[in-house]
């Protein structure tokens, strides 16, 4: 029910925001540049918790305690990420953009507690390499339905990926265990961007995705600065989080990781 209402509001937004747009002068935000290029870098404070399961080829091993990568593993919490950004200008009242993000860690750290991984038990004290990465890549379409001078406010909607793989090596193991993850998930969301002076604009967009056990959630606000139609400076803050049930090779096994990545984040916007 909850879906076909969903369905039903987005034909209508479909079909009103072309309406609306025609009967209505296209903002001066949109008289400039339509190709918006977007370098960021994002002071990201991570944490990733992970309930790895007894591995076995019927997948019933059930979970087990949820470990830290950065309080259990030792990863580094606070990490740098630079993030890419597109954004197409489309007529009146549409766009497409793309985004792409990464980040990599790595550490060797001692297990300050008794861990329970795959239905073994690491002990506390025991010395662990570990290696993650995890990226998180979107593309959608956006259709303002509403236009008042330079404000905007509309819908997204279109696909994303999270991507999240995490490998450690324990003292008596001759290999690298793995878990690994690969997402795709269908994206809706909602847009928002004001222009209260001259030179600074106001953006926000709330994006989520989800597909059956995974989802994910995607929170972004900021201020730009536009001394020109060409250059423009960012702060804003953002929030990734979600819940993921990872892909596993031929073992089997049982995993849950929940993720989030938050804080503040600078970007140059070029427009050409």
């Amino acid at each position: 029910m909850a879906a076909s209402a969903a369905a039903l509001g987005l034909s209508a937004a479909l079909f009103a925001g072309p309406v609306w747009a025609q009967n209505n002068e296209a903002p001066s935000a949109r008289s400039g540049p339509r190709n918006l290029f977007d370098f960021g870098l994002w002071q990201a404070t991570q944490d990733h918790r992970v309930l790895a399961g007894v591995r076995d080829t019927t997948f019933n091993g059930g979970l087990g305690e949820p470990f830290s990568l950065e309080n259990d593993l030792g990863l580094r919490r606070k990490n740098q990420i630079t993030t890419f950004g597109y954004t197409r200008l489309i007529g009146a009242a549409w766009h497409v953009s793309a985004d792409h993000l990464k980040s990599d860690r790595s550490s060797t750290a001692t297990t300050p507690r008794s861990l329970l991984i795959f239905g073994s038990t690491v002990p506390a004290g025991t010395t662990v390499r570990s290696d993650t990465g995890f990226s998180y890549y979107s593309v959608a379409g956006g259709l303002a339905l509403l236009q008042r001078g330079d404000t905007e406010f509309g819908v997204r909607f279109g696909g994303g990926s999270v991507r999240d793989r995490l490998s450690y090596k324990l003292p008596n193991a001759s290999y690298d265990s793995r878990l690994s993850n690969y997402d795709l998930l269908p994206l809706l969301g909602l847009f928002f961007s004001a222009r209260p002076l001259a030179t600074l604009h106001v953006e926000a967009r709330a994006d989520y995705l989800r597909e059956q056990s995974s989802r994910s959630t995607h929170l972004r606000v900021g201020l730009r600065w536009q001394p020109s139609p060409h250059v423009g400076l960012e702060a804003a803050y953002w929030r990734l989080g979600g819940t993921s049930t990872p892909d596993d090779d031929i073992y089997g096994g049982n995993e849950e990781v929940r993720y989030k990545l938050s804080g503040p984040r600078i970007a140059l916007r070029l427009a050409f």
